[in-house]
C-alpha cells in the first residue's frame, strides 16, 4: 500500500504518453525523497529534488528552442508543471543565447545525478530516472500535437549523453531507446489526455449543440465520481460497464465526444492514459484464418489505458458467411472482459444498424447496454458552426451571406448532408471559390483576403453537391 511520501511506482512507470502530467512529476520527486532516504542522506534530499526540479525546467526550455522559440502549448506545459515554483521563462530566444543554454545543458551533467551515482542500487535508480525525465520530454514535445525529427534526435542524444556519463561502462537496457523511435507514431495515433478536468469540461461545453448528449456525458462524468467517493469510503463501487453505443447519423460529434470521454476518464485516473485510438473494420479484420484475433489483439494492446472507438461498428456483421467479422467481434468481447478494468470500447454508427449489430449477439447486449443518441444539428447549429470555421480564419461575413447560409441549412437534404462534416466541406469549398476569384485581383488588399461573397458561397455549395449527392 503507497503512503503519501512513498513513490507510486505504477504511476512513474507508464507507457510513453504521461495522462497527468503534474501527478507523474510529483512522484517522480517523491521517488528522489525514497531514493535519499533510503542511503540515510534524508537532510539533502530537498536540495537534490531543487536540483532536478531546475534540470528538468533547463531541459524542457532547451528542447523547445530547437526552433528558437516555445510553441504555446508547450509553454503552458511548462506554466501547468511549474506553476507554484518562481521558475521564469528567458526573455531572449536570439540564436546566441538559446546556443548558450543548450551548450550549458550539454556541459553540466547535474550534480544529484552524480550524488545518487555513491548510493546503493545506483545502476537501476539513475537508468529510472533518465528513463522518467525521457517520458516527461517526449510528452513536452508532443503537446502541440508535432514530434519532429529534430526533437526526437534532441532526445535521444541527451538520454545517451546522460547513461554515457553516468553509466559509463556499464550495461543499459537499450529498450526504451528503441521505444523512442517509435514515439511519434504513438503521438500520431492517439489522443493526448488532458491535464485537468476542467479543461476537458470547458472544451464539452464550447460544442455546438448536442444538448442530449453533454447532459448524458456530465451523468457519466457524475457517476465516475461517486463510484471513486465509495471506493475511498470503503463502500463497494457500483458495477456498472463503461462501454458505450454512439448512435447518429455522420458529422453529428461521434469522435469528438469519444476523444473528450477518453480524457476525462483519464484525467480522473480511470484509465491509465486517457487517450484514443479510433479503428474500422479493416483494422481487425484479416484476410485468412487466424489473422483477424491477431489483428484484434493488437488493436486492443494499442488501446489498453484508453478508449477503443470503432466507427460503423455494424460493418463487422456484415460480411457473410465467409467472413471473419464473427472472430473479431468474439476476440473482442473477450478482451473486453480481460481488460475490463483499463478498456473502454465504443461503438459507433447510425441509429438502427447499432440497435441490429447490438441485439445480434448476447455478449454485444450484455456489454453495451448505454446508448448516447447523436441528433442531427438544426439549421441554425449548423450556422453558427460554419461561422465558427470562419471566425477562427478571420475571414469577413456580412448579414446578407449569413441569411443565405441559414437558408441554406434550411432546405438541405439532411439524409446526403453529412452534418457537421458538411459545414465543414461546405467552408473548404467557400475559400477555395474566393481563392480562384481574388487571384485575378490588382494589388489584392487584406480586406480582400478577408472577404467572402455570395458567389463563393453559392459556387461552393455547387461544388459540394456535385460531388457528395
Amino acid at each position: 500500500m503507497y503512503n503519501s511520501t512513498t513513490p507510486n511506482l505504477d504511476i512513474l512507470k507508464v507507457d510513453t504518453i504521461i495522462p497527468n502530467i503534474y501527478n507523474f512529476y510529483i512522484e517522480l520527486e517523491k521517488y528522489i525523497k525514497y531514493i535519499y532516504e533510503s542511503n540515510k542522506q534524508a537532510f539533502s534530499f530537498q536540495k537534490a529534488i531543487d536540483e532536478m526540479r531546475l534540470h528538468v525546467f533547463k531541459y524542457l526550455v532547451s528542447l523547445g528552442e530547437i526552433n528558437l522559440n516555445i510553441s504555446p502549448e508547450e509553454e503552458q506545459f511548462l506554466k501547468y508543471l511549474f506553476s507554484s515554483h518562481k521558475i521564469s521563462l528567458p526573455s531572449s530566444y536570439e540564436q546566441i543565447e538559446v546556443l548558450k543554454r543548450r551548450n550549458n545543458l550539454f556541459s553540466h551533467t547535474p550534480s544529484y545525478l552524480h550524488e545518487i551515482k555513491s548510493f546503493k542500487n545506483s545502476r537501476s535508480h539513475i537508468e529510472f530516472l533518465i528513463n522518467c525525465i525521457t517520458k516527461i520530454a517526449l510528452n513536452f514535445s508532443a503537446s502541440d500535437k508535432n514530434l519532429d525529427e529534430a526533437e526526437i534526435k534532441f532526445i535521444t542524444d541527451y538520454r545517451q549523453l546522460l547513461i554515457r556519463e553516468l553509466l559509463g561502462g556499464y550495461y543499459v537496457n537499450n529498450k526504451f531507446l528503441d521505444n523512442i523511435d517509435n514515439a511519434r507514431k504513438k503521438f500520431e495515433t492517439t489522443t493526448k489526455p488532458a491535464e485537468q478536468i476542467d479543461d476537458v469540461m470547458k472544451s464539452l461545453d464550447e460544442l455546438i449543440g448536442l444538448e442530449n448528449v453533454k447532459s448524458e456525458v456530465n451523468t457519466l462524468i457524475n457517476m465516475a465520481i461517486v463510484n471513486k467517493m465509495r471506493i475511498k469510503k470503503k463502500l463497494p463501487p457500483i458495477n456498472i460497464s463503461k462501454h458505450l453505443v454512439f448512435a447518429g447519423n455522420p458529422g453529428t460529434g461521434k469522435t469528438t465526444i469519444a476523444r473528450i470521454i477518453a480524457q476525462i476518464y483519464g484525467a480522473l485516473g480511470i484509465l491509465s492514459k486517457g487517450h484514443l485510438l479510433e479503428v474500422s473494420r479493416s483494422d481487425l479484420i484479416g484476410e485468412y484464418i487466424g489473422q483477424t484475433a491477431q489483428k484484434t489483439q493488437d488493436i486492443i494492446k494499442n488501446a489498453l489505458g484508453g478508449v477503443l472507438f470503432i466507427d460503423e461498428a455494424y460493418s463487422l456483421a456484415q460480411g457473410g458467411k465467409d467472413d471473419y467479422g464473427s472472430e473479431a467481434i468474439a476476440e473482442l468481447i473477450k478482451e473486453m472482459e480481460n481488460h475490463r478494468d483499463d478498456l473502454v470500447v465504443i461503438v459507433a454508427g447510425y441509429n438502427d444498424e447499432m440497435h441490429k449489430f447490438i441485439d445480434m449477439n448476447p455478449g454485444l447486449a450484455s456489454r453495451f447496454n448505454k446508448y448516447i443518441t447523436f441528433d442531427d444539428y438544426t439549421p441554425e447549429e449548423l450556422v453558427d458552426i460554419l461561422n465558427l470555421f470562419l471566425k477562427k480564419n478571420e475571414f469577413n461575413v456580412s448579414e446578407a451571406l449569413s441569411a443565405d447560409f441559414l437558408k441554406y441549412f434550411s432546405t438541405v437534404d439532411k439524409t446526403k448532408f453529412a452534418n457537421a462534416r458538411g459545414a465543414r466541406n461546405v467552408f473548404e469549398k467557400m475559400i477555395e471559390e474566393q481563392a480562384n476569384r481574388v487571384i485575378n485581383l490588382h494589388n489584392i488588399s487584406t480586406s480582400d483576403l478577408k472577404t467572402l461573397t455570395l458567389t463563393d458561397f453559392y459556387g461552393a455549395v455547387k461544388k459540394y453537391e456535385d460531388t457528395t449527392f
